[in-house]
């Protein structure tokens, strides 16, 4: 239908299951829930996208997002209280670019980022659920992928470049003792 749509398989690639069917919107940015069977996704057409969860069957979707601005690349920390996303202030553009934070219930959203003048993006939660990292350009040709405290505190550049630096993600690292 040329938007993209949500799909579920084995690890082998077998039992492909087509979980969306929205023709006029994409269905995208997808992140699982760690205790419920549960899909978090982002969902609608340019410039008003918003946050959905449903199951793992494709059943049961329904909007958590609660305000009217643009939400976009929802996470969920390890013990599901807090989803990270990033949403646009000042218009549908891809300017003014915040990351936010909600409950799994859409409530208490709280901008973390407050960067007037830099454009965030591509928020991960660490596998403790203590730091956040994200993307973040200062309209100069300069990205950074930085850290911070789940309520925004403590901020810290960890990396910066002339490349494109986009989506950070913590790893698990098992310790033998």
């Amino acid at each position: 239908d040329g938007n993209w749509e949500i799909y579920r398989m084995n690890s082998d690639g077998s039992n492909k299951k087509r979980l969306t069917f929205n023709a006029a919107v994409s269905d995208w940015h997808v992140t699982t829930h760690p205790f419920f069977d549960e899909i978090i996704y982002e969902s609608g057409p340019p410039g008003r996208e918003d946050i959905y969860v449903m199951d793992y069957e494709g059943q049961n979707s329904r909007k958590i997002s609660q305000d009217n601005r643009r939400k976009r690349i929802p996470v969920i920390s390890p013990n599901a209280d807090i989803i990270a996303f990033v949403s646009y202030e000042g218009g549908g553009d891809d300017k003014h670019r915040e990351i936010f934070t909600m409950t799994y219930y859409g409530e208490g959203i709280k901008d973390i980022t407050k960067n007037q003048n830099r454009e965030d993006s591509h928020p991960s939660f660490s596998p403790d659920g203590k730091l956040i990292a994200y993307h973040t350009e200062d309209g100069r040709g300069n990205d950074s992928i930085m850290i911070m405290n789940p309520d925004g505190t403590d901020k810290k550049v960890i990396y910066t470049s002339s490349d494109m630096n986009w989506d950070p993600v913590f790893l698990y690292e098992i310790i033998e003792d």
